[in-house]
């Protein structure tokens, strides 16, 4: 697959402190929803969103580049175990329900035409931030924290399990409850434009069987670390 983009925000004072915002990548998820919910008006501000039927391969070595082609294609992901670690608190949002870390902060995010959001970070201000970082700039200006943001869209989604369209470098199907279709796509690579550090982006797509969509992006840190956190948080996920 496809090496995702790096991604700036806003942060708090000047500082970036929601992980690497949602900026370049929610043009291209504008434009991927546009087509698939034509019935639902034009819609801004969400999430990646892999929409539309999966191509079939016209040759042998047509199918080796373009697979997993669909969510069924995908390797599960291991080691997840369903349940609500110690000093975690649930959250909401649509028909998702989920847990935090309680020590994690609910910076909320206005929703847009069409979709409903939530977004939490670790560590709640820039005061803790150099502390708990996943990385600062030389200069102090971008400081990447852990951050988990869903997008739930209102309404009923089209996508019909396709992959082959996602920019991740792996994916992984998923075991949620009330869930049909869930998977991830999972991007490591530097924290921001020249960084040294690498952190892991996680962005995780749920369907339920009525077409109840929502998306899941986590900023953890890279490695086997991140991989733990991420289990921790899909082992908390359902859909109603």
């Amino acid at each position: 697959m496809r090496a995702v983009q790096g991604r700036t925000g806003p942060g708090t004072s000047g500082r970036e402190v929601s992980g690497r915002g949602a900026g370049p990548r929610l043009a291209r998820r504008v434009a991927l929803v546009g087509a698939a919910l034509a019935a639902l008006g034009a819609l801004t501000g969400c999430a990646g969103l892999p929409f539309g039927e999966a191509q079939e391969p016209t040759t042998a070595t047509d199918a080796v580049e373009q697979a997993p082609a669909t969510v069924a294609d995908l390797p599960p992901l291991d080691g997840v175990v369903a349940g609500v670690p110690d000093g975690w608190a649930p959250a909401s949002v649509g028909r998702l329900q989920l847990a935090v870390p309680a020590d994690w902060a609910d910076l909320g995010v206005p929703s847009s035409a069409g979709w409903e959001h939530r977004k939490y970070a670790r560590p709640a201000g820039p005061a803790l931030a150099a502390q708990d970082a996943l990385a600062v700039s030389d200069d102090g200006a971008v400081v990447v924290t852990r951050t988990l943001e869903v997008s739930a869209l209102v309404g009923e989604s089209t996508w019909r399990g396709g992959w082959s369209d996602m920019t991740g470098q792996e994916g992984y199907r998923l075991e949620v409850p009330g869930a049909e279709l869930a998977a991830v796509d999972l991007t490591t690579g530097p924290a921001f434009d020249g960084a040294t550090t690498e952190t892991l982006t996680a962005e995780i797509h749920l369907q339920s069987e009525d077409g109840a969509y929502v998306v899941v992006e986590l900023v953890l840190p890279a490695g086997e670390q991140g991989l733990a956190e991420l289990r921790a948080v899909v082992g908390t996920l359902t859909l109603s």
